[in-house]
């Protein structure tokens, strides 16, 4: 009797949580993940150029809101995201001078989710568009020589499963454009950017 019980109890599992509209409402939640981008510092007037590695581990914490289609399961919503890691300091030589490439280890970012919401095995399959602010600033090590910080469009992709009837866990992976800034001496760009992440995310119904 007791095996069947525990047959019976792992059984109806997966059914609580396919039978939950874990998507829908108000959400917060964290996790951590990681951040690929080059940083390139030229000198423009030489037409020389360092490129350092930014790559690091992130923590990130979120918050947003969304909701599922009655009559059809499309999703829809809104949210904010922080990254958050050590600011990345390089020293590197250009044009026979010392100087320091710093990326700012806060990126606050904002976007729309969008997406298929297969509620039969409680997973959602998700698309986002927004926009992330980054800096990055060049500097002699007391004087600062170059700062570029600005908004730049992001675009991600995930799949978020149910785990329980109000959390779930969240694989996403976002792109973020180029930017670039120069001052007619000196030019600061930080490349292409990755951003994958593992996240942790509590739901509270509508």
């Amino acid at each position: 009797m007791k095996k069947l019980a525990f047959a019976v109890l792992i059984l109806s599992i997966p059914q609580a949580i396919a039978s939950a509209d874990c998507f829908d409402g108000i959400y917060f939640g964290g996790g951590f993940g990681y951040y690929s981008a080059d940083d390139i510092a030229q000198n423009i007037s030489y037409n020389e150029e360092v490129s350092i590695n930014a790559s690091r581990v992130i923590g990130t914490v979120l918050f947003g809101s969304g909701k599922t289609a009655n009559a059809r399961p499309l999703y829809l919503g809104g949210e904010i995201l922080l990254d958050f890691a050590k600011t990345h300091r390089s020293n590197v030589v250009l044009r026979g001078q010392n100087v320091r490439i710093r990326d700012n280890g806060l990126a606050p970012s904002f976007g729309i989710r969008f997406g298929y919401a297969a509620r039969e095995v409680g997973t959602l399959f998700f698309g986002r568009v927004g926009f992330a602010h980054r800096k990055i600033t060049l500097d002699s090590g007391v004087d600062s020589l170059l700062k570029t910080s600005k908004l730049i469009p992001t675009l991600g992709i995930g799949i978020e499963k149910a785990l329980y009837d109000k959390c779930t866990f969240r694989f996403d992976l976002e792109y973020a454009t180029q930017r670039n800034k120069n001052n007619g001496i000196y030019k600061l760009e930080c490349g292409h950017s990755v951003s994958t992440r593992l996240m942790i995310i509590y739901n509270t119904k509508f």
